[in-house]
């Protein structure tokens, strides 16, 4: 069931005049993209994570012990070894390792590897020192590869994702001999409530992670640009929008399995995914063909859309989850929609370009970031007029509203996330992160802030009162939204 936005009536051989013209655009269109699909094939939309026959294989460098203290090494090689003796070499993303390592989780390496069993790793270390009171002192590095033995099995089509582990003991043995002994292992899953996940648009893969320990668990490839998470937490499940190909992934909290998908429609690349009804309907906002879609969850199927006559940029709902809010950025606007009876809509034109917004919990206020200004606007919720400018600075990339203390985070281009207190109209607090955050969530249950820095492919953990940094992890390449059990 399709569901127009309201129009204002026009004269009957008017609308037949901008058929005519509108029919022959699309005409235009339709040979300009042919032609263009012609010359650009290899344009299309991003490939999926991985060979369509071959599985991915990631391995994780855990955090050094303390023991490595003035140590100093690197490695030379890094090769998986299959089954039969094969040796495949793999491309490292960190060969120097040393005291700035300890306590932190390294991306070590990553690839496609063709389906079967395989050993383990071998890896040849090429130098190694130890500071003194004079200087570094050369070690002696082992002679041969070390042989890593951990059989496992990579299979089509799915990842695998490994551990690499350095024992603190017995690095340096007679004084001048470095002996390191390393241990290669698969993660447990972190149990239900300790679970969180990122998803990577820029690899086509969930990195799921501990959220206490802020350690990656394992990597899930899912398909073409996964953007916007929703977290169903009474069910223990998972949905990705899939932007890459138009359709929206359901997974299973605990065991990472796919439950099913939603066929959307072709160009429709849905962004942003909102989980209301206690869970039972999903809203996907569609900016391809600037629709809004509500998905019944039990059959996995869409039920209703909206559709509107502008880009659909930006979505968020009403704190008792009866409205949607839809922004419009380049046209300057939000359209109201009743989500009990969808065809009942009320667009208001704003002043500024709305980027994206949060309803507070009292229900009787809209905040709203913009493009191109430093103001966070305040919408009264009754008549969606203007009531304050809160001046935040400008380059806000994201929001996030606390609805235990009322206060609302914005994360900008910058880095820097500017604490709001609605209640004083003012930006109370401010602090700075390593780069642009495109996603805030927060844990309940240890107060913390999770951001995610997409340019630097990390998500970082905050204490919320401290607000000191309380861990960090790697991500894949596209880094984009961030969800954790617990959250508010």
């Amino acid at each position: 069931m399709e569901v127009p936005a309201a129009e204002e009536p026009e004269d009957l051989l008017q609308d037949d005049v901008m058929i005519t013209r509108m029919v022959s655009e699309i005409r235009k269109i339709a040979w300009i993209g042919l032609l263009l699909l012609a010359a650009c094939s290899a344009a299309g939309r991003p490939a999926a994570p991985m060979v369509a026959d071959d599985g991915h294989l990631s391995i994780f460098l855990q955090p050094l012990p303390q023991e490595v203290g003035r140590l100093s090494f690197r490695i030379a090689a890094l090769d998986v070894l299959r089954s039969d003796g094969e040796a495949i070499p793999l491309s490292l993303n960190e060969a120097l390792f040393n005291q700035r390592l300890v306590g932190v989780q390294k991306r070590l390496a990553h690839l496609d590897l063709p389906p079967g069993q395989y050993r383990g790793v071998a890896l040849s270390v090429e130098a190694a020192t130890v500071s003194g009171s004079e200087g570094p002192v050369e070690l002696v590095p082992p002679p041969e590869s070390l042989i890593v033995d951990f059989p496992f099995t990579i299979r089509k089509g799915q990842s695998e994702t490994l551990f690499l582990s350095l024992a603190a003991t017995q690095l340096v043995s007679d004084g001048t001999l470095f002996t390191p002994s390393f241990s290669l292992w698969q993660a447990e899953r972190p149990l239900t409530g300790l679970t969180g996940f990122v998803s990577n648009s820029g690899s086509g893969s969930l990195t799921v992670f501990n959220k206490r320990s802020v350690l990656v668990t394992s990597e899930l490839g899912v398909g073409a640009r996964p953007m916007s998470l929703a977290l169903d937490q009474q069910r223990d499940r998972l949905y990705v929008a899939l932007t890459g190909d138009d359709r929206i992934l359901a997974l299973d909290v605990n065991s990472g399995t796919i439950l099913g998908h939603v066929p959307l429609r072709f160009g429709d690349r849905p962004e942003k995914l909102i989980l209301i009804a206690e869970g039972k309907i999903l809203l996907s906002l569609n900016p391809g063909s600037d629709s809004l879609s509500l998905i019944d969850t039990s059959a996995l199927f869409e039920n209703q859309r909206v559709l509107f006559d502008s880009e659909a940029d930006g979505l968020f709902v009403s704190d008792d989850e009866t409205l949607a809010y839809v922004l419009h950025r380049e046209t300057s606007a939000l359209t109201l929609v009743n989500l009990e009876t969808p065809e009942r809509q009320t667009r208001v034109a704003l002043e500024e370009l709305p980027q994206d917004g949060v309803a507070a919990a009292d229900g009787l206020r809209l905040f709203l970031i913009n493009a191109y200004s430093g103001n966070l606007s305040v919408l009264a919720a009754g008549n969606l007029n203007v009531t304050a400018q809160i001046y935040i600075g400008s380059g806000a990339s994201c929001l996030k509203y606390d609805d235990h203390s009322g206060l609302v985070y914005v994360g900008k281009e910058n880095g820097e996330i500017a604490v709001v207190d609605p209640r004083s109209l003012m930006a109370i607090d401010h602090f700075f992160l390593d780069g642009m955050i495109s996603n805030l969530t927060i844990d309940n249950e240890e107060n913390a802030l999770f951001a995610v820095l997409p340019e630097q492919n990390q998500l970082v953990k905050i204490d919320l009162v401290s607000k000191h940094k309380l861990g960090r992890l790697e991500l894949e390449t596209g880094a984009n939204a961030v969800v954790v059990m617990g959250q508010r």
